[in-house]
C-alpha cells in the first residue's frame, strides 16, 4: 500500500496510535474533514513527486523498529517466567509475514 499510491485522509482529532504512525510529508497529505480542504488536498498531490523507493523504506524502518520494541517486551517476559529463549529469534523463526517481508 505505501509504496503505491498516497493515502488522503480526514485528520483524526485527539487520536494516538493505528494507522497514522505511518503517516509523514513523505507518503500522504492529511486533508482536514471538509470537501474544501480535500478538494485542496487533491490538486496539491497531483503536483506532487513522489518517490515510491522512500516511501517503502520509511516503512520497512518504521516496521522493524516496531518489531524491535515488541521482540524486548517478549524478551522481559521470558525472563520473568524463565524461559532460555531469545524473542527475536523466536520471533525470526515462527512469523511468517503474509506478504513475505
Amino acid at each position: 500500500m505505501l509504496s503505491s499510491f498516497v493515502l488522503i485522509s480526514p485528520h483524526l482529532f485527539h487520536v494516538a496510535g493505528g494507522r497514522d504512525v505511518w503517516y509523514s510529508d513523505a507518503n500522504s497529505v492529511i486533508a482536514a474533514p471538509t470537501e474544501k480542504d480535500v478538494q485542496e488536498k487533491v490538486n496539491e498531490v497531483q503536483k506532487m513527486q513522489w518517490d515510491r523507493h522512500d516511501i517503502r523504506e520509511g516503512a520497512l524502518h518504521l516496521r522493524a523498529a516496531f518489531w524491535d520494541v515488541l521482540n524486548k517486551e517478549v524478551q522481559q517476559i521470558f525472563s520473568l517466567h524463565g524461559v532460555n529463549l531469545d524473542a527475536a529469534a523466536y520471533a525470526k523463526e515462527h512469523f511468517v509475514h503474509k506478504m513475505g517481508l
